[in-house]
């Protein structure tokens, strides 16, 4: 569900939602967002995407973040050995 509402009901409509939603069931949510997801992403995207993260590259960009360093993508004069 979508709509406008003006600038100054909007935090008190959002809340609104959000109560609505937290009072449904988890599983339901979880189910209900994926077809969500299924709708407007499309199947086919999802699969690219998740297929993505098991690639040499997602794989170093993660493990560079959690060691705290650039990935070795980055040229060694820019690289970093921890984060600022």
């Amino acid at each position: 569900m979508s709509r406008v509402v003006p600038h100054d009901e909007l935090v008190k409509t959002a809340t609104e939602t959000l109560v609505q939603i937290v009072q449904t069931a988890p599983e339901a949510r979880r189910l209900t967002s994926s077809g969500v997801l299924d709708q407007y992403v499309g199947l086919q995207d999802r699969i690219a995407f998740f297929d993505s993260l098991q690639r040499p590259e997602s794989r170093e960009g993660f493990a560079a973040f959690i060691e705290k360093r650039s990935p070795n993508w980055v040229p060694e004069a820019l690289r970093r050995d921890t984060r600022a």
